[in-house]
C-alpha cells in the first residue's frame, strides 16, 4: 500500500507498518517526516506514538479540526475511532 505524506493534523490514519499494523490512530502533530499519532488506549493524547509518515495511510482526511481536537480527551479519541471502524 502506498502512504500519504499529504497527512495533517485531525486525519484519522492506519499504520502500515510495525507491530501496531492496521491499528487506526488520530494525527496529532506533524514534524518533518514523522508524525505524532494518538488512539485514546495505547497511546493517550499525553503520550503519542512517533511514526514516520512513509508508513502511514490516510483512513479519514480532515476529521477533526485542530481546535476540536484540542479539546478531546484520550476516551473521546477512542469514541470516535471506534465509531470510524463500523
Amino acid at each position: 500500500m502506498k502512504s500519504d505524506t499529504n497527512l495533517q493534523i485531525g486525519d484519522a490514519v492506519v499504520s502500515l507498518k510495525g507491530h501496531d499494523e492496521n491499528r487506526l490512530y488520530v494525527v496529532t502533530g506533524i514534524d518533518g517526516e514523522f508524525a505524532y499519532l494518538a488512539d485514546g488506549v495505547y497511546r493517550p493524547l499525553s503520550k503519542p506514538k512517533r511514526k514516520r509518515l512513509k508508513h502511514l495511510k490516510l483512513a479519514l482526511s480532515q476529521g477533526l479540526d485542530k481546535e476540536t481536537l484540542g479539546n478531546m480527551h484520550d476516551f473521546e479519541i477512542k469514541k470516535y475511532l471506534k465509531d470510524l471502524q463500523k
